[in-house]
C-alpha cells in the first residue's frame, strides 16, 4: 500500500491496482461497522487521520476516520480475520506498524510512509476559506535505462527526482521527492523501462505538456502528462507497435526536426540525444541568472539534437 497526503489527512492506495481503502457506510444491525471496509476507485478515495498509539513503541500508529474517530481494528469475527472500523480502546488490534519494502532483490527503496515524514492528525484544510484548492494532476515519467545502470534503481530515483526538480524550478526538492515513487509493471528482465508517478499541480502540468525528454548518459526520462489516467504503457517490446505514437506524443519537441512525421526512433537517436545534452550541459549554466528558465535549456537541447540527427540518414523513415 502507498501513502498519500491528501486533502488533510491520508489516502491508502494499492500500488498494483490503484484502488483505496474506504470507510464502508453500511453499518449492521447493531450500528457497528463490523465489515467497514472496502475498496472503491480512484475517483472516490476515503480520507484517513494516522497518529502515534499511546505506546512506548514510536512506530505504532492508529489509523482512523476523521469524522467519528473509528479507528482500524484486526477483527477475528466470522471465518477469519478481517479488518473492521472500531472506537478507539487499549487493545494491540488496532496497533499498526510501516515498514520499508524491498521491490527489487538487493535493493532498497524508501517508502513513502509515516516512518519518514510527519505524522500528525492535520486539518480539515490548509486552504483559506476564501481560496480555491489547486487541482492536481497525475503525471507518469516513463524512464529508459540501458547499457550497466539499467539494474540499478538508486541511480534511476536519484536522476529522476533530479530531472523532475529541474524542470518543476517552483517546486522544492523536498516536494518533488515525497511525490514521486518508482512502480515497475510486469516487464521482462531484459526491457529498461520503468515509471514514476508524480502529483503535480496545474502549473506544473502545463509546465510538462510544454516540455520533452531529458537525457544523460543511459538515462532518458520522458514526462507525459495525463490528468488522472495513466498512459499507454511503453517499454521495449511496444517501440514498434507504438512508434508513430511515440514521434508524435511524446517526442514532439524533437519531431519537428523531421519535419513533423512520425520516425523510427533507433540507437543512433540515443547517442544523439546523450552527445547533445553534453554538449548542452557544457555551454549552458542553470545557475546563471540570465539562464532562470529551463525551456530555453530544452530549446538549446532541441538545436544541438537536431544539428546531429541531420547527420542520421534513417531519422526522416517512417
Amino acid at each position: 500500500w502507498l501513502l498519500e497526503c491528501k486533502n488533510g489527512g491520508w489516502t491508502l492506495k494499492n500500488v498494483a491496482k490503484g484502488l483505496y481503502v474506504a470507510m464502508d457506510e453500511h453499518p449492521n444491525n447493531h450500528n457497528e461497522y463490523r465489515e467497514g471496509i472496502k475498496i472503491v476507485g480512484k475517483q472516490s478515495p476515503h480520507t484517513w487521520h494516522i497518529s502515534h498509539a499511546n505506546t512506548k513503541n514510536k512506530q505504532h500508529f492508529r489509523i482512523y476516520t476523521p469524522n467519528d474517530g473509528k479507528c482500524l481494528d484486526l477483527s477475528c469475527h466470522g471465518a477469519g480475520p478481517g479488518v473492521d472500523l472500531w472506537g478507539q480502546w487499549e487493545g494491540t488490534n488496532q496497533l499498526w506498524t510501516f515498514e520499508e519494502e524491498d521491490i527489487f532483490p538487493g535493493t532498497k527503496l524508501l517508502a513513502a510512509t509515516p516512518s519518514h515524514v510527519p505524522i500528525f492528525a492535520p486539518p480539515r484544510s490548509s486552504q483559506p476559506p476564501s481560496s480555491t484548492p489547486k487541482t492536481e494532476y497525475r503525471a507518469w515519467v516513463a524512464i529508459w535505462v540501458g547499457g550497466e545502470r539499467k539494474n540499478q534503481l538508486a541511480d534511476i530515483i536519484q536522476y529522476t527526482y533530479l530531472a523532475t526538480f529541474l524542470l518543476l524550478r517552483e517546486t522544492p526538492r523536498c516536494e518533488v521527492g515525497q511525490s514521486a515513487r518508482v512502480l515497475r509493471d510486469d516487464w521482462e528482465d531484459d526491457d529498461g523501462w520503468f515509471k514514476i508517478i508524480l502529483t503535480v499541480t496545474d502549473d506544473q502540468y502545463r509546465c510538462l505538456v510544454n516540455n520533452g525528454p531529458i537525457v544523460a548518459n543511459h538515462f532518458i526520462v520522458i514526462f507525459t502528462p495525463y490528468p488522472d489516467v495513466a498512459c499507454t504503457p511503453i517499454h521495449s517490446s511496444d517501440f514498434e507497435a507504438n512508434q508513430d505514437w511515440i514521434g508524435n506524443k511524446i517526442l514532439r519537441p524533437f519531431a519537428a526536426v523531421a519535419g513533423g512525421r512520425p520516425f523510427t526512433w533507433k540507437e543512433g537517436h540515443i547517442h544523439a540525444l546523450e552527445s547533445a545534452l553534453a554538449e548542452t550541459r557544457s555551454n549552458f549554466s542553470l545557475e546563471s541568472p540570465a539562464n532562470n528558465s529551463f525551456g530555453e535549456f530544452i530549446s538549446k537541447y532541441h538545436d544541438a539534437f537536431s544539428q546531429r540527427v541531420k547527420e542520421l540518414s534513417d531519422f526522416s523513415e517512417a
